[in-house]
């Protein structure tokens, strides 16, 4: 009876021994979230949180217990606490886009927590914990497009974009536009606010304001251009009459300048337009051209070409050639301004096949061409590279 009481107490204090070996029994008992703080700031709908594990303190209020004394030097204490931050850490569950009511989650992460019971005569304890999200004030919400004015300038469709910034909005607020130029009427463009600061988000300097921006993008359309003339139909019938009355005028102007044995028999005849406008892709100047192409025959009292050196013949000669208008505009009210007086005559000179002798043989020169294609080439073909056409000539 005495030998199995006996036993039992042997068993009873072997169990005591071995309860002070697993539970630490003689240990410091460090609880880690006693020196974890959780903060949350900003705004509400935007707040952010952010944990901190006061490592010092914890070593400072337990020195003993991590072997430091009154004789260790700062670079012990330091020694132990790159120990204690490489095997103590933890994150938590979400930082940001917090709004009152929310709560956050603080997961503990421990390694090698053996090794710093083996070093150290410290016993620790930790939970994850739930905070809660609370007392975020409220943001003011503003669209950051308020107080941008947008115009548009130049003309279609080399039209731009200009973008001022209110002072009433947020310091280093930006906005980009796609497109921002090559605008013509009736375009689309985006308009995107941002942050001019690299260190800091869109979202980030608004809040520093105490604002949250209720958009962040804006689509806007082009308008109020004044355009190129883009095709035949933009020019009105009434401004292509007044261009054609002063390109007869002209014609009839530069007939008085020949020579007294040449004049242009009856009226000059309108045959047609060639309108060319600036290919997609290219930035051509002049955008447009307008030719008012005509034809007219020249009535001339002369020597010809391998006839008689001395006796002259009558003869006629019929010549192609045009009258030019560039840069056609449209104005943003929807009339066509043109100015008439900057039409231009055709410059290419001709050879005509009379003339007269002068020691030799001196030939009359028509402003034009001799045939309509050699002209069409010299108008439209030479430029087909940059421009597209149309033609009315038949």
């Amino acid at each position: 009876m005495n030998m199995n009481m006996n036993r039992k107490c042997t068993v009873f204090m072997t169990a005591l021994c071995l309860c002070a070996l697993f539970t630490g029994c003689g240990r410091t008992k460090v609880n880690l979230n006693d020196y974890l703080s959780v903060d949350c700031d900003g705004y509400d709908t935007v707040g952010t949180a952010s944990s901190n594990l006061d490592i010092e303190a914890m070593i400072k209020e337990n020195p003993k217990a991590f072997g430091l004394t009154d004789s260790s030097s700062e670079m012990d204490a330091l020694s132990v606490q790159i120990q204690l931050e490489e095997a103590i850490s933890g994150e938590l569950d979400k930082t940001s886009d917090l709004s009152n009511g929310d709560s956050v989650q603080y997961h503990w992460e421990i390694s090698n927590l053996a090794a710093l019971q083996e070093n150290y005569p410290v016993s620790f304890s930790y939970e994850d914990q739930t905070y809660p999200v609370e007392n975020l004030e409220k943001a003011e919400e503003f669209d950051p497009f308020d107080n941008l004015q947008v115009t548009f300038t130049g003309t279609a469709p080399y039209g731009q974009i200009n973008m001022e910034v209110g002072s009433e909005n947020v310091s280093n607020l930006v906005f980009h536009a796609n497109p921002y130029e090559n605008l013509k009427n009736g375009d689309k463009v985006t308009i995107t606010a941002d942050s001019s600061s690299e260190s800091s988000t869109l979202e980030e300097i608004c809040i520093q304001a105490g604002k949250i921006p209720t958009c962040t993008e804006k689509e806007y359309t082009v308008e109020g251009l004044t355009s190129y003339a883009a095709e035949l139909k933009d020019i009105p019938e009434d401004m292509q009459e007044k261009m054609k009355n002063q390109a007869a005028d002209a014609l009839r102007s530069y007939g008085t300048t020949w020579e007294k044995d040449c004049t242009m028999q009856g009226e000059p005849e309108f045959v047609g337009y060639y309108f060319l406008t600036g290919k997609e892709g290219f930035s051509p100047s002049p955008y447009n051209d307008l030719y008012l192409v005509y034809k007219y025959t020249a009535s001339i009292n002369a020597l010809k070409r391998g006839g008689s050196s001395s006796e002259k013949v009558q003869g006629e000669e019929t010549y192609y050639t045009f009258y030019r208008y560039s840069d056609i505009q449209i104005l943003g009210d929807g009339t066509c301004s043109v100015d008439l007086s900057s039409g231009q005559l055709c410059e290419n000179s001709s050879e005509s096949d009379y003339g007269y002798v002068n020691f030799i043989a001196i030939f009359y020169h028509f402003r034009g061409y001799r045939d309509i294609d050699s002209l069409f080439n010299a108008c439209v073909t030479a430029n087909a590279e940059q421009y597209n056409y149309e033609s009315t000539v038949q």
